[in-house]
């Protein structure tokens, strides 16, 4: 395990977090993550997966530059009319257009998150990256295991998981206070971002 490399409470992370819940908000968050090459993101959902009738995306958060917005979607607390939910969706669905970067721990599961809310078009116009297959590749026997916490555990010295109030509550975030449902997503986006860096690192 390495030593610790990033901030490890949350009093030190505030100021790289953004909770977004206003579509003004929402356009500057994603003029701000535009100016990067490489994001991470991170769904935060009810159901593993989207087809299902009782299926919710509650969020969606992004990391570049080492600072994340999170945003929510479907969580009951959410205040989007219905135009502006529209226009959120249309603000994600452009920023995985551009051609450019994006990590998430789990792509298959976040993948299909995405594509199923903004459409399939954005699956060949970002070059992917997946920090789970990245970990697995450095430990093929899985001894450790490879979720996000553990590996950040192993590679950053700080499990995110024991920072965010929501973990307590991870197998039905529906119930979950919005902003304690955006701070996990958003701890998760961020760490993805520099696990990634990490394993970069690791693996050249």
């Amino acid at each position: 395990e390495k030593p610790q490399r990033v901030p490890d409470t949350m009093a030190a992370l505030r100021d790289k977090i953004s909770l977004v819940t206003t579509i003004q908000g929402a356009r500057a968050a994603f003029k701000d993550l535009k100016e990067s090459d490489l994001s991470a993101f991170d769904f935060e959902c009810f159901r593993l997966k989207p087809y299902a009738d009782d299926a919710l995306p509650l969020s969606i958060a992004i990391a570049a530059d080492n600072h994340v917005y999170a945003f929510p979607l479907k969580h009951r607390k959410a205040s989007w009319t219905d135009s502006e939910y529209a226009q959120l969706l249309d603000l994600i669905k452009d920023f995985f257009s551009q051609g450019k970067e994006s990590i998430a721990h789990s792509a298959v599961f976040d993948l299909e998150q995405l594509l199923h809310l903004v459409g399939p078009e954005v699956a060949r116009k970002t070059k992917w990256h997946c920090t789970f297959i990245g970990s697995h590749l450095l430990d093929v026997n899985g001894k450790g295991g490879n979720s996000l916490g553990v590996r950040c555990q192993e590679f950053l010295g700080v499990n995110p998981k024991d920072l965010a109030v929501a973990a307590a509550n991870v197998k039905d975030l529906r119930r979950e206070p919005l902003h304690n449902l955006l701070e996990y997503n958003a701890l998760d986006a961020l760490f993805t971002l520099w696990l990634h860096d990490e394993l970069e690192e690791a693996h050249s």
